[in-house]
């Protein structure tokens, strides 16, 4: 399982916000800065593919959750931990 570039600094966006709703535009200027920004939902189609990557090596599907009309967020794997015990 490989990440491409932009699904990897998507990854490393959201687990460098520790947790915290990253708004979509934050991530969009992340992944394209002022270049021709795409559609919106490409955001949609990018954590699809996350997730069944990392569905495949048993990471739960809300390990990457979505807020309505936010953003995105990751929980943390600490959550998962203390829920699993």
């Amino acid at each position: 399982m490989r990440l491409t570039r932009l699904e990897y600094e998507l990854v490393e966006t959201l687990v460098l916000a520790r947790g915290r709703v990253v708004p979509r535009e934050t991530i969009i200027t992340r992944l394209y800065g002022w270049d021709g920004e795409p559609e919106w939902k490409i955001l949609d189609v990018y954590i699809c593919r996350i997730r069944a990557k990392l569905a495949v090596l048993g990471a739960p599907p809300e390990l990457i959750a979505t807020s309505f009309r936010q953003g995105y967020r990751i929980n943390l794997i600490a959550e998962y931990l203390d829920t699993a015990a």
